[in-house]
Protein backbone atom coordinates (compact mmCIF):
# COMPACT_ATOMS: atom_id res chain seq x y z
CA UNK A 1 0.00 0.00 0.00
CA UNK A 2 1.06 3.63 -0.65
CA UNK A 3 2.19 5.44 2.29
CA UNK A 4 -0.28 7.96 0.46
CA UNK A 5 -3.18 5.68 0.97
CA UNK A 6 -3.78 6.56 4.30
CA UNK A 7 -5.65 9.79 5.41
CA UNK A 8 -3.96 11.08 9.04
CA UNK A 9 -4.94 14.96 9.07
CA UNK A 10 -2.73 15.41 12.59
CA UNK A 11 0.33 14.61 11.10
CA UNK A 12 0.03 17.49 8.88
CA UNK A 13 0.23 20.20 11.19
CA UNK A 14 3.72 21.00 10.97
CA UNK A 15 3.41 21.36 6.66
CA UNK A 16 0.34 23.62 7.62
CA UNK A 17 2.27 25.95 10.63
CA UNK A 18 5.01 26.21 7.13
CA UNK A 19 2.56 27.82 4.67
CA UNK A 20 1.38 29.81 7.79
CA UNK A 21 4.65 31.20 8.03
CA UNK A 22 4.71 32.23 3.93
CA UNK A 23 5.48 35.68 3.01
CA UNK A 24 3.30 36.74 0.14
CA UNK A 25 5.30 39.64 -2.65
CA UNK A 26 4.99 43.09 -1.38
CA UNK A 27 4.02 44.17 -5.03
CA UNK A 28 0.50 42.14 -4.28
CA UNK A 29 -0.39 42.97 -1.13
CA UNK A 30 -2.55 46.15 -1.95
CA UNK A 31 -4.92 43.56 -4.41
CA UNK A 32 -4.36 40.35 -2.12
CA UNK A 33 -5.78 43.40 1.11
CA UNK A 34 -8.82 44.70 -1.22
CA UNK A 35 -9.38 41.17 -2.58
CA UNK A 36 -10.35 40.55 1.58
CA UNK A 37 -12.69 43.73 1.52
CA UNK A 38 -14.59 43.49 -2.33
CA UNK A 39 -14.21 39.41 -1.69
CA UNK A 40 -13.10 37.84 1.17
CA UNK A 41 -14.45 33.96 0.17
CA UNK A 42 -10.99 32.45 0.65
CA UNK A 43 -8.88 31.82 3.76
CA UNK A 44 -5.58 33.79 3.00
CA UNK A 45 -3.76 30.49 3.94
CA UNK A 46 -4.65 29.59 -0.02
CA UNK A 47 -2.84 32.20 -1.63
CA UNK A 48 0.32 31.26 1.28
CA UNK A 49 -0.34 27.77 -0.16
CA UNK A 50 0.32 28.58 -3.84
CA UNK A 51 3.07 30.90 -3.15
CA UNK A 52 4.96 28.19 -1.20
CA UNK A 53 4.60 25.65 -3.75
CA UNK A 54 4.92 27.65 -6.96
CA UNK A 55 8.76 27.28 -6.68
CA UNK A 56 8.65 23.35 -6.17
CA UNK A 57 7.07 23.09 -9.73
CA UNK A 58 8.46 25.82 -11.81
CA UNK A 59 10.12 24.63 -15.32
CA UNK A 60 13.70 24.23 -14.72
CA UNK A 61 14.27 26.61 -17.92
CA UNK A 62 13.04 29.26 -16.36
CA UNK A 63 15.55 32.31 -16.26
CA UNK A 64 17.06 32.75 -12.86
CA UNK A 65 16.32 36.69 -13.42
CA UNK A 66 12.22 35.99 -14.28
CA UNK A 67 11.20 33.55 -11.65
CA UNK A 68 10.41 36.03 -9.12
CA UNK A 69 7.89 38.18 -11.25
CA UNK A 70 6.94 34.47 -12.86
CA UNK A 71 5.70 33.46 -9.62
CA UNK A 72 3.84 36.99 -9.05
CA UNK A 73 1.97 36.50 -12.37
CA UNK A 74 0.96 32.71 -11.47
CA UNK A 75 -0.28 33.98 -8.08
CA UNK A 76 -2.29 36.92 -9.67
CA UNK A 77 -3.96 34.89 -12.40
CA UNK A 78 -4.77 32.18 -9.70
CA UNK A 79 -6.25 34.95 -7.61
CA UNK A 80 -8.44 35.91 -10.68
CA UNK A 81 -9.40 32.67 -11.98
CA UNK A 82 -10.27 31.49 -8.20
CA UNK A 83 -12.41 34.61 -7.44
CA UNK A 84 -14.32 34.56 -11.34
CA UNK A 85 -14.67 30.69 -9.87
CA UNK A 86 -16.02 31.51 -6.26
CA UNK A 87 -19.03 34.18 -8.33
CA UNK A 88 -20.51 30.55 -10.01
CA UNK A 89 -19.47 27.59 -7.59
CA UNK A 90 -19.99 29.41 -3.91
CA UNK A 91 -22.34 32.66 -5.14
CA UNK A 92 -24.26 31.56 -8.13
CA UNK A 93 -23.63 34.82 -9.78
CA UNK A 94 -23.30 33.90 -13.31
CA UNK A 95 -24.21 37.39 -14.45
CA UNK A 96 -21.06 38.88 -12.52
CA UNK A 97 -19.51 35.29 -14.03
CA UNK A 98 -20.11 35.58 -17.22
CA UNK A 99 -18.83 39.39 -17.65
CA UNK A 100 -15.93 38.40 -15.70
CA UNK A 101 -14.74 35.95 -17.94
CA UNK A 102 -14.62 38.33 -20.54
CA UNK A 103 -11.61 40.64 -18.93
CA UNK A 104 -8.23 38.30 -19.69
CA UNK A 105 -9.83 38.14 -23.82
CA UNK A 106 -9.37 40.80 -26.53
CA UNK A 107 -12.67 40.06 -28.43
CA UNK A 108 -14.89 41.04 -25.50
CA UNK A 109 -14.80 43.71 -23.23
CA UNK A 110 -16.34 42.94 -19.58
CA UNK A 111 -19.65 45.34 -18.71
CA UNK A 112 -19.89 46.46 -14.95
CA UNK A 113 -22.98 48.45 -15.47
CA UNK A 114 -24.94 45.17 -16.67
CA UNK A 115 -28.06 44.56 -15.03
CA UNK A 116 -27.13 41.87 -12.35
CA UNK A 117 -23.65 42.35 -12.41
CA UNK A 118 -21.38 43.44 -9.14
CA UNK A 119 -19.30 46.27 -10.46
CA UNK A 120 -17.53 46.56 -7.35
CA UNK A 121 -16.59 42.52 -8.33
CA UNK A 122 -15.30 43.32 -12.05
CA UNK A 123 -13.60 46.36 -11.27
CA UNK A 124 -11.75 44.18 -8.99
CA UNK A 125 -10.97 41.43 -11.04
CA UNK A 126 -9.95 44.25 -13.97
CA UNK A 127 -7.13 45.16 -11.56
CA UNK A 128 -5.80 41.83 -10.64
CA UNK A 129 -5.82 40.83 -14.67
CA UNK A 130 -4.08 44.06 -15.25
CA UNK A 131 -1.32 43.30 -13.01
CA UNK A 132 -1.20 39.87 -13.83
CA UNK A 133 -1.19 40.62 -17.64
CA UNK A 134 2.25 43.48 -16.88
CA UNK A 135 4.14 40.54 -15.41
CA UNK A 136 3.30 38.03 -18.69
CA UNK A 137 3.63 41.45 -21.08
CA UNK A 138 7.32 41.44 -19.84
CA UNK A 139 8.34 38.08 -20.17
CA UNK A 140 10.90 37.66 -22.98
CA UNK A 141 8.82 35.05 -24.29
CA UNK A 142 5.54 36.11 -24.35
CA UNK A 143 4.81 36.91 -28.19
CA UNK A 144 6.03 33.33 -28.96
CA UNK A 145 3.82 32.05 -26.85
CA UNK A 146 0.58 34.27 -25.90
CA UNK A 147 -1.50 32.69 -28.08
CA UNK A 148 -0.74 29.49 -26.00
CA UNK A 149 -1.40 30.90 -22.72
CA UNK A 150 -4.83 32.63 -24.24
CA UNK A 151 -5.78 28.77 -25.21
CA UNK A 152 -4.64 27.33 -21.65
CA UNK A 153 -7.44 30.34 -20.51
CA UNK A 154 -9.61 29.41 -22.41
CA UNK A 155 -9.78 25.60 -21.34
CA UNK A 156 -9.82 27.23 -17.61
CA UNK A 157 -12.85 29.07 -18.58
CA UNK A 158 -14.48 26.27 -20.13
CA UNK A 159 -14.24 24.15 -17.09
CA UNK A 160 -15.86 26.52 -15.17
CA UNK A 161 -18.62 26.82 -17.36
CA UNK A 162 -18.85 23.39 -17.93
CA UNK A 163 -18.78 23.14 -14.06
CA UNK A 164 -22.19 25.99 -13.59
CA UNK A 165 -23.91 23.73 -16.43
CA UNK A 166 -23.49 20.13 -14.57
CA UNK A 167 -24.74 22.05 -11.51
CA UNK A 168 -27.96 23.20 -13.42
CA UNK A 169 -28.06 19.07 -15.22
CA UNK A 170 -26.62 16.88 -12.79
CA UNK A 171 -27.57 14.47 -15.32
CA UNK A 172 -24.82 15.36 -18.15
CA UNK A 173 -22.22 14.97 -15.42
CA UNK A 174 -19.33 11.86 -15.82
CA UNK A 175 -15.84 10.89 -15.22
CA UNK A 176 -15.20 11.16 -18.94
CA UNK A 177 -16.00 14.54 -19.07
CA UNK A 178 -14.60 15.65 -15.22
CA UNK A 179 -11.34 14.15 -17.08
CA UNK A 180 -12.12 15.96 -20.27
CA UNK A 181 -13.02 19.65 -18.79
CA UNK A 182 -13.08 19.60 -15.38
CA UNK A 183 -9.55 18.73 -14.94
CA UNK A 184 -7.93 22.63 -16.57
CA UNK A 185 -8.91 24.09 -13.80
CA UNK A 186 -6.26 23.15 -11.78
CA UNK A 187 -4.28 25.49 -13.87
CA UNK A 188 -1.27 23.74 -14.44
CA UNK A 189 -0.78 23.65 -18.08
CA UNK A 190 -1.64 27.76 -18.00
CA UNK A 191 1.43 27.72 -15.23
CA UNK A 192 3.82 25.47 -17.48
CA UNK A 193 2.80 27.95 -20.19
CA UNK A 194 3.78 31.32 -18.10
CA UNK A 195 7.15 29.33 -17.02
CA UNK A 196 7.93 29.17 -20.85
CA UNK A 197 7.28 32.80 -21.62
CA UNK A 198 10.47 33.35 -19.35
CA UNK A 199 12.77 30.54 -20.57
CA UNK A 200 15.33 31.88 -23.15
CA UNK A 201 16.73 28.06 -23.08
CA UNK A 202 13.12 26.39 -24.19
CA UNK A 203 13.39 24.67 -27.14
CA UNK A 204 10.17 24.88 -28.91
CA UNK A 205 10.83 21.61 -30.98
CA UNK A 206 10.16 20.21 -27.20
CA UNK A 207 6.90 21.50 -26.71
CA UNK A 208 4.19 18.72 -27.89
CA UNK A 209 6.57 16.53 -25.54
CA UNK A 210 6.33 18.91 -22.56
CA UNK A 211 2.54 19.48 -22.88
CA UNK A 212 2.32 15.04 -22.60
CA UNK A 213 3.99 15.09 -19.43
CA UNK A 214 2.29 18.60 -18.15
CA UNK A 215 -1.16 17.23 -19.09
CA UNK A 216 -1.00 14.18 -16.84
CA UNK A 217 0.49 16.55 -13.89
CA UNK A 218 -2.69 18.34 -14.24
CA UNK A 219 -4.27 15.75 -13.60
CA UNK A 220 -2.36 14.69 -10.35
CA UNK A 221 -3.48 17.95 -9.27
CA UNK A 222 -6.55 17.59 -10.00
CA UNK A 223 -6.60 14.02 -7.99
CA UNK A 224 -5.90 15.65 -5.22
CA UNK A 225 -7.70 18.48 -5.46
CA UNK A 226 -10.86 16.20 -5.57
CA UNK A 227 -9.62 14.65 -2.73
CA UNK A 228 -9.22 16.90 -0.11
CA UNK A 229 -12.87 19.02 -1.40
CA UNK A 230 -15.59 16.86 -1.93
CA UNK A 231 -16.96 16.78 1.55
CA UNK A 232 -16.73 20.48 1.93
CA UNK A 233 -18.41 21.03 -1.06
CA UNK A 234 -21.03 18.44 -0.75
CA UNK A 235 -21.84 20.35 2.27
CA UNK A 236 -22.48 23.70 0.05
CA UNK A 237 -24.67 21.46 -2.09
CA UNK A 238 -22.45 20.68 -4.69
CA UNK A 239 -21.99 16.96 -5.60
CA UNK A 240 -20.10 17.25 -8.90
CA UNK A 241 -16.68 16.07 -7.44
CA UNK A 242 -14.28 13.48 -8.74
CA UNK A 243 -14.91 11.26 -5.60
CA UNK A 244 -18.96 12.07 -5.12
CA UNK A 245 -19.14 11.29 -9.30
CA UNK A 246 -17.17 8.06 -9.37
CA UNK A 247 -19.16 6.64 -6.30
CA UNK A 248 -22.69 7.80 -8.42
CA UNK A 249 -20.81 5.70 -11.56
CA UNK A 250 -20.20 2.54 -9.57
CA UNK A 251 -23.39 2.29 -7.51
CA UNK A 252 -21.85 3.60 -4.30
CA UNK A 253 -24.41 6.47 -3.98
CA UNK A 254 -27.70 6.78 -5.93
CA UNK A 255 -28.75 9.85 -8.49
CA UNK A 256 -31.47 10.35 -6.46
CA UNK A 257 -29.50 11.22 -3.27
CA UNK A 258 -26.90 13.69 -4.78
CA UNK A 259 -30.31 15.34 -5.87
CA UNK A 260 -31.34 15.56 -2.58
CA UNK A 261 -27.93 17.13 -1.08
CA UNK A 262 -28.16 20.08 -4.43
CA UNK A 263 -31.60 20.75 -3.37
CA UNK A 264 -31.33 20.51 0.45
CA UNK A 265 -27.36 20.15 1.75
CA UNK A 266 -28.49 19.44 5.43
CA UNK A 267 -27.50 16.76 7.71
CA UNK A 268 -29.76 15.11 7.00
CA UNK A 269 -28.99 14.62 3.26
CA UNK A 270 -25.29 15.20 3.48
CA UNK A 271 -23.84 12.66 6.32
CA UNK A 272 -25.50 9.19 4.46
CA UNK A 273 -23.66 10.19 1.24
CA UNK A 274 -20.58 11.32 2.81
CA UNK A 275 -20.22 7.95 5.00
CA UNK A 276 -21.20 5.86 2.59
CA UNK A 277 -18.55 7.48 0.33
CA UNK A 278 -15.72 6.80 2.80
CA UNK A 279 -16.74 3.63 3.38
CA UNK A 280 -16.46 2.63 -0.02
CA UNK A 281 -13.37 2.05 -2.18
CA UNK A 282 -13.24 5.82 -4.00
CA UNK A 283 -10.48 7.73 -2.27
CA UNK A 284 -8.50 4.34 -2.51
CA UNK A 285 -9.39 4.42 -6.26
CA UNK A 286 -8.01 8.20 -7.07
CA UNK A 287 -5.13 7.76 -4.89
CA UNK A 288 -4.26 4.68 -7.65
CA UNK A 289 -5.36 6.95 -10.12
CA UNK A 290 -3.20 9.05 -8.70
CA UNK A 291 0.30 6.75 -9.39
CA UNK A 292 -0.78 5.57 -12.24
CA UNK A 293 -1.28 8.87 -14.01
CA UNK A 294 2.32 9.75 -11.73
CA UNK A 295 4.01 6.74 -13.68
CA UNK A 296 2.12 7.77 -17.56
CA UNK A 297 3.84 10.59 -16.86
CA UNK A 298 6.98 9.72 -15.88
CA UNK A 299 7.41 7.44 -19.27
CA UNK A 300 7.04 10.34 -21.73
CA UNK A 301 10.27 12.86 -19.81
CA UNK A 302 12.90 11.12 -22.53
CA UNK A 303 13.15 13.07 -25.14
CA UNK A 304 12.68 16.51 -23.52
CA UNK A 305 16.40 17.68 -23.05
CA UNK A 306 15.73 21.88 -22.46
CA UNK A 307 13.53 21.34 -18.86
CA UNK A 308 14.31 18.62 -16.17
CA UNK A 309 10.96 16.87 -16.15
CA UNK A 310 12.03 14.02 -13.91
CA UNK A 311 12.77 16.81 -10.89
CA UNK A 312 9.21 18.76 -12.43
CA UNK A 313 7.26 15.32 -11.69
CA UNK A 314 9.25 14.51 -8.27
CA UNK A 315 7.72 17.99 -6.65
CA UNK A 316 3.67 16.62 -6.97
CA UNK A 317 4.81 13.63 -4.38
CA UNK A 318 5.27 16.57 -1.76
CA UNK A 319 2.33 18.50 -3.01
CA UNK A 320 -0.04 15.11 -2.34
CA UNK A 321 0.92 15.83 1.06
CA UNK A 322 0.09 18.90 1.15
CA UNK A 323 -3.22 18.58 -0.16
CA UNK A 324 -4.13 15.83 2.34
CA UNK A 325 -2.82 17.20 5.09
CA UNK A 326 -4.24 21.15 4.57
CA UNK A 327 -8.11 19.62 4.38
CA UNK A 328 -10.47 21.97 5.49
CA UNK A 329 -8.49 24.55 4.38
CA UNK A 330 -8.33 24.63 0.70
Amino acid sequence: MSRHQQFDVDEGADLVEIVREESLPESIQPLLAEYETTVGDRDPYLWQWLAHLFPTFTLSCVDDGRRERTQEAKLLASLFVTTIDDLAERHGDEATFREATKIPFDHATADPNRAGVDADVIRYLESVWEAAEERLAESPRYEEFSDLLRFDLEQIVAAMTYAGLADDHLGIVSMDDLWRYDVHNMMICFYATVDLCNASAFDATELAGLRRVVAHAQRLARICNWLVTWERELEEGDPVSGVVVHALETGVVSFDQLRAVQADPTPETVEPVVDTIRDSHAETHFLERWHAEYDAAASHTDGVESVDLETYLEAFDPILDYHLESRGLL
